[in-house]
């Protein structure tokens, strides 16, 4: 039996691993059906080599969000929200609502617009974050200062890419009979795709390998760094709690785990390198766009709304 989780939908283990985080809500990331590519060097890109298209990345500047707002404007109508949604620059809300509130990403002459559409229509607007990037520079601030700390705990801050693979590594030396770490794929970019393997040690008549498996896979949006971080923290915590608590072992030792923290390891890079906000990964696409979303794109519910 397998079963294939993203890590949204994994809250309930969390309060299977640590009591204290019973109840606690995770909201995943935002999650618009577009977003604007940089400026790219053309076609030729589609067959590139994977050393061309990531010395094409190194060489792009750094974007910016100087002056655009996060925006929460209130719709009473359906008509109202895909209103609001066509006047925005981007829709941050998760499942944005027929009705109700949507938060919104916009430049100050889309800003604008929204204050405009809101006043005539009569609907709330309220300004949740006036400059979005004063909020990617404190963020960025915040994890150099944990970084630079030679005692800080390895989930005070999110962590880039290296560090992810060196947990994974990590994990795998501590606990050799529970844990083992393998590469599942490769990305574009030729960046490895590594998973974690986690269940209880074999015994007679229970091999670890027969088990079901559940898949854990996180990360396939390259900006919700959260859901990398989570991953791994329900991974440890099972196997750092196996030997105290009745609960973690019954569950290890009838299933197996598979954690895959970054499943899309060129998006992952590529926002803490060039752009804090960027969703898809790095595929080079016919016409100079970059990017496909990775969830839709899988054989089982491939495509739909907002697919890309």
């Amino acid at each position: 039996a397998h079963m294939n989780v993203g890590i949204g939908s994994v809250v309930p283990l969390l309060a299977l691993c640590t009591p204290a985080l019973a109840g606690v809500a995770f909201h995943a990331a935002p999650d618009p059906g577009a977003q604007p590519a940089p400026a790219v060097l053309g076609s030729p890109l589609v067959d590139a080599p994977w050393w061309t298209l990531r010395e094409h990345d190194a060489a792009l500047p750094r974007a910016r969000y100087d002056g655009q707002a996060i925006a929460r404007v209130t719709a009473r109508t359906p008509a109202q929200s895909a209103a609001l949604m066509r006047l925005a620059d981007e829709v941050w809300s998760h499942s944005p609502p027929l009705a109700g509130p949507v938060d919104l990403r916009a430049t100050p002459a889309r800003l604008a617009l929204l204050r405009e559409y809101a006043e005539r229509e009569g609907l709330a607007l309220e300004v949740l974050v006036p400059d979005l990037q004063a909020l990617i520079d404190a963020e960025r601030a915040a994890i150099d200062e944990v970084l630079a700390l030679d005692n800080a705990g390895w989930y005070q801050t999110f962590r880039p890419l290296a560090e992810v693979n060196a947990r994974l590594d990590t994990l795998a030396g501590e606990f050799p009979t529970m844990a083992s770490v393998a590469t599942v794929g490769a990305s574009i970019q030729n960046r490895a795709i590594r998973a974690l393997t986690i269940s209880g040690p074999s015994v007679p008549g229970n091999a670890a390998s027969d088990r079901p498996q559940v898949l854990l896979n996180a990360t396939q949006h390259a900006r919700e760094w959260i859901s990398t971080t989570t991953c791994l923290f329900i991974a440890e915590h099972l196997l750092r709690r196996y030997h105290t608590d009745p609960r973690v072992r019954t569950v290890m030792d009838r299933v197996q785990f598979i954690v895959v923290p970054v499943a899309n390891p060129d998006g992952y890079e590529f926002t803490w390198t060039n752009d804090r906000y960027w969703r898809k990964n790095r595929r080079a696409n016919a016409g100079g766009s970059f990017g496909v979303d990775l969830n839709r794109n899988w054989e089982l519910g491939w495509g739909g709304g907002g697919s890309s």
